[in-house]
């Protein structure tokens, strides 16, 4: 043990925002809180991909009906023919391309009931089927691929690309 010393110690000189320093150790541990640093954070990691959702994409488009002679007066469709474009949504799986297109924002049309896999699309975005000729409206296809049953009974698995299209009749677009 160091001898005692017959020399005062200097006071403790207080500055704005912070302690004074006395040398004796706070209990948490000698770090007074107005000088603690924070401790440095490890890089969040990336997000995992949620194994309850999947990713489709949904396009809408109805270039068929653009300055189509039939296109019955008072309908109006975008110029481009595209009402929406490779739309990236998140969905559960078991939902349907019905349940896709609900997400888009765009106004439905339909008779039947999701729930009991049974709709029937009659319009979308304010065009309805009849509305460029009688054989007009519209169809859907699954990663390129139309189905022979509606949109609300074809399930969508992780990835797929959905494309809702409205046809004249005569070709698809």
């Amino acid at each position: 043990m160091p001898p005692a010393s017959n020399t005062p110690e200097a006071p403790a000189v207080s500055q704005p925002g912070r302690l004074p320093s006395s040398g004796a150790q706070s209990q948490s541990g000698g770090a007074s809180s107005a000088h603690a640093e924070p401790a440095p954070s490890a890089p969040e990691p990336e997000p995992e991909p949620d194994p309850e959702t999947i990713t489709v994409t949904v396009s809408v488009l109805c270039t068929l009906a653009v300055g189509n002679p039939n296109l019955n007066p008072g309908v109006t469709v975008p110029s481009d023919g595209v009402m929406v474009s490779g739309l990236s949504l998140e969905l559960t799986p078991g939902q349907t391309a019905f349940d896709a297109l609900s997400q888009t924002g765009l106004a439905l049309d339909y008779t039947g009931s999701p729930s009991r896999k049974n709709v029937y699309l009659r319009g979308i975005g304010g065009l309805y089927e009849k509305d460029c000729g009688p054989s007009s409206g519209w169809v859907f296809s699954v990663n390129g691929a139309y189905p022979n049953t509606g949109c609300s009974n074809v399930a969508l698995n992780d990835g797929d690309v959905v494309s809702f299209q409205f046809t004249d009749g005569t070709k698809l677009n």
